[in-house]
């Protein structure tokens, strides 16, 4: 849920290294040159993918965000990529570490696509990713780039390896054939089956349909009145009949961030005065007009006073210390994301969007943590034709009152329940973790 200047996003187009050259001009490429099979094991199966970005212009960038991911039509998430990268046009550049793609087959309705993708060595990798420019990088450097703001579509075939001296392929095709007849698994009241359409659909009904998409937006301008509309994207997800659960971070997302604190301190920038609005999108909404134009006409807006918002009365904050190049260093007070603090309540003063509240909660998490724990995740964020979550399953543990993922996961999910098989177990709040639903309930007072 960063704030990302408006435009600030620096995409490259990808394709594999067989690929010829897209006719279509774009900032760059993706090779994928390699896949290795790096484990197999009775209840998964781990990649390693070795990507190489070839930038078509000189570009600073802070990470990359995948989102709608299928490797031989298996949905699958990919963590994003926290590195900062420094592009040269024209310049290969390899990331520091393969891209690990996990595939638990607890979540798989059949494991033939895996096993089909063992034995023929041959890999489909399709999905969008977005290369991310983010507000760490001041509004003067960001806006000294080409860049844009849309995800770019991609499909590649490449082959896989099998590492030497680990096992054969034979070995890896007994294993997947002996794990096969186990990998439907029914556990509760939720199917973890997640690639299946009747395990989506009993999903959605249960809590999927309880969510909004939240995006809010603003205005800073610098000295010389220039403006730069910054956004932030996440989801609310219904607790009460009239009443929504979303991060602070959405309310105020200028406190959450250290970058921008500074710039604001400094004076460099300021807050233009009522630019701030958030509006939020339920589940099948449409999301964009012909000709690609943000759509707000089925969105409910806090401008309009169609809904206000209660925010936690917690203050949990840190001070940072930051600097620019040459500059004396500035201490910073920022909320802390991870915290009782990052929690806010959306309360409908006109009738809300069809459905009921989420009733299913976890009061009780395993304190042995959790082999699957699905999330909810806007990945395409904006640029959504229709309103339409994915649905992802990740392991996670539980530590001092918090729920901590063994996996980071991008901004476009956070805000989301947290759901175990018992039910609501807790609420995402940055990439790493979320805080208890207990302590979220007790925090804003509800019943």
């Amino acid at each position: 849920m960063r704030g990302a200047i408006v435009p600030a996003l620096v995409l490259l187009a990808i394709r594999s290294a067989a690929q010829p050259q897209p006719e279509a001009p774009s900032e760059g490429e993706i090779q994928v040159e390699n896949v290795e099979v790096a484990d197999v094991a009775s209840d998964r199966i781990r990649l390693a993918v070795y990507p190489v970005v070839v930038p078509y212009l000189d570009a600073q960038i802070d990470g990359i965000t995948f989102f709608s991911m299928r490797l031989n039509g298996i949905p699958i998430f990919i963590p994003p990529v926290n590195e900062p990268l420094v592009l040269q046009a024209g310049q290969r550049l390899h990331l520091r570490r393969p891209l690990d793609v996990t595939i638990f087959f607890r979540d798989l309705s059949s494991l033939q696509p895996v096993i089909d993708l063992v034995r023929s060595s041959r890999l489909r990798l399709e999905g969008t990713a977005v290369f991310e420019a983010r507000l760490s990088l001041l509004p003067a450097m960001v806006l000294r780039m080409r860049v844009a703001r849309a995800p770019m579509r991609f499909q590649v075939e490449v082959p896989v390896s099998l590492p030497v001296n680990r096992f054969t392929r034979e070995a890896a095709l007994r294993i997947l054939e002996l794990a096969e007849p186990g990998s439907r698994v029914v556990r509760g009241k939720i199917i973890t089956l997640i690639d299946s359409t009747e395990s989506r659909q009993r999903i959605m009904e249960s809590f999927g349909n309880s969510l909004l998409f939240a995006l809010a937006r603003y205005t800073v301008a610098d000295a010389n009145g220039k403006r730069y509309p910054i956004q932030s994207r996440g989801i609310a997800f219904r607790v009460e009949p009239r009443s929504y659960m979303l991060p602070r971070e959405l309310a105020e997302p200028w406190r959450f961030d250290p970058a921008m604190g500074m710039q604001l301190k400094n004076k460099k920038l300021k807050l233009v005065d009522g630019s701030y609005e958030l509006l939020l999108w339920p589940v099948g909404a449409r999301l964009r007009r012909s000709g690609d134009e943000l759509s707000a006409d089925g969105a409910f807006s806090g401008r309009k006073r169609q809904f206000h918002l209660r925010l936690s009365s917690r203050n949990d904050s840190e001070k940072m210390v930051t600097t620019e190049t040459g500059r004396t260093a500035t201490i910073v007070s920022s909320l802390q994301r991870g915290s009782r603090s990052n929690l806010a309540l959306v309360e409908f003063d006109v009738p809300p969007p069809p459905g009921s509240p989420v009733r299913e909660i976890d009061r009780h998490p395993d304190p042995n943590g959790f082999r699957s724990l699905l999330i909810f995740r806007f990945g395409a964020g904006e640029f959504m034709d229709q309103v339409e979550p994915e649905i992802l399953s990740l392991s996670a543990k539980v530590s001092n009152g918090r729920v901590l993922l063994d996996d980071p996961i991008d901004a476009s999910a956070w805000g989301s329940p947290m759901i175990s098989e018992s039910g609501v177990v807790g609420i995402l709040q940055e990439e790493r973790s979320g805080i208890l639903f207990t302590a979220a309930a007790e925090t804003l007072r509800l019943p």
